[in-house]
């Protein structure tokens, strides 16, 4: 669920940024614009719109309701590291044990004596039952 999340906070970031944005009137209008923005005629059609500075980038922020678009500053973070990789291996001996507990004999005979006991009683109840 996080993944998707971040994939539509990444996408609704993306579509806010925008080329160009507002109108001025000319060149030299640059109250029109937002600071670190210079009013520009990109398409040499006479229309005049705002558009950041080399090193920033427009952005779209929701304030009170409506998008208000500023200038802000493109950051570039590089970040080299070097990494050692070290493989150890450890070989475990091998032991190998043999039985030296004695087990009772009790516990089987008395557990072969009551198995005997149930299949006579059950026997002699078969026997009563039948004769009778």
């Amino acid at each position: 669920m996080r993944g998707f999340q971040c994939l539509i906070l990444c996408v609704l970031l993306y579509s806010a940024s925008v080329d160009a944005f507002g109108t001025c009137a000319d060149a030299n209008d640059v109250d029109s614009c937002p600071e670190n923005a210079t009013c520009e005629d990109e398409n040499a059609d006479s229309t005049f719109e705002c558009e950041c500075e080399d090193g920033f980038d427009e952005v779209d922020v929701p304030i009170g309701g409506t998008a208000v678009t500023f200038c802000d500053e493109l950051t570039t973070t590089t970040t080299t590291t070097a990494t050692t990789t070290t493989t150890t291996t450890t070989t475990m001996p091998t032991t190998t044990t043999t039985g030296t507990t004695k087990r009772s004999v009790l516990i089987p005979l008395i557990g072969g004596g009551a198995l005997l006991l149930a299949l006579l009683a059950g026997g002699a109840a078969a026997v009563a039952s039948s004769s009778g």
